[in-house]
């Protein structure tokens, strides 16, 4: 996900990071040193531990019982919260109403489920690392202008922002726009 390009002569290196804790590596390995110049991750740089994300499991499955039984009651995102505050919300995401899916199947994301997903309409499992906002990150966001581009690195993603795809695209936005980029 980091990238060292060459833009008119100078070294710049872009880092599109959707997963926050994906950064620190590039740093623990050193991969600025050879740049010459004084890399030292900022307190707000996506690597540091300002930026904190929470596990997800997720699954993507044809399991309508997840859903409200009543499709009156369904939502695109539908959520459950337990009594147990340790433990995170589950949510259900209805993909035939967010998608458009018009048909007999009807297609769920569910992320950290609290109900039994019946395993024959279990169609892939994943784990996601999502930002978990807190008041240091929420701080650290506006930061951003003093970080990016430090030392010809540019920082994006989601999390510069609320976490929804749509920010990660905002973020690389004004990181193309810093660099004089527009779209």
């Amino acid at each position: 996900m980091g990238t060292r390009y060459t833009l008119f002569g100078m070294a710049l290196a872009i880092y599109l990071a959707p997963v926050v804790a994906d950064a620190a590596p590039w740093y623990a390995r050193g991969e600025f040193n050879n740049w010459g110049t004084d890399n030292q991750m900022s307190e707000t740089a996506p690597g540091s531990n300002v930026f904190k994300t929470t596990v997800n499991d997720t699954v993507l499955h044809t399991d309508a019982s997840v859903l409200p039984a009543s499709p009156r009651a369904r939502a695109s995102w539908n959520f459950r919260l337990d009594a147990a505050a340790a433990q995170p919300p589950s949510v259900t995401y209805d993909l035939n109403r967010l998608q458009g899916i018009c048909g007999d199947t009807q297609y769920c994301v569910t992320l950290n489920s609290r109900l039994p997903i019946d395993a024959g309409k279990i169609l892939r499992r994943f784990e996601y690392r999502h930002p978990q906002f807190d008041r240091a990150a929420t701080a650290a966001q506006s930061r951003w202008s003093s970080v990016s581009g430090v030392n010809h690195t540019h920082y994006c993603g989601a999390y510069w922002r609320y976490g929804f795809h749509e920010d990660g695209l905002m973020s690389a936005q004004r990181v193309a726009a810093d660099l004089g980029i527009s779209w």
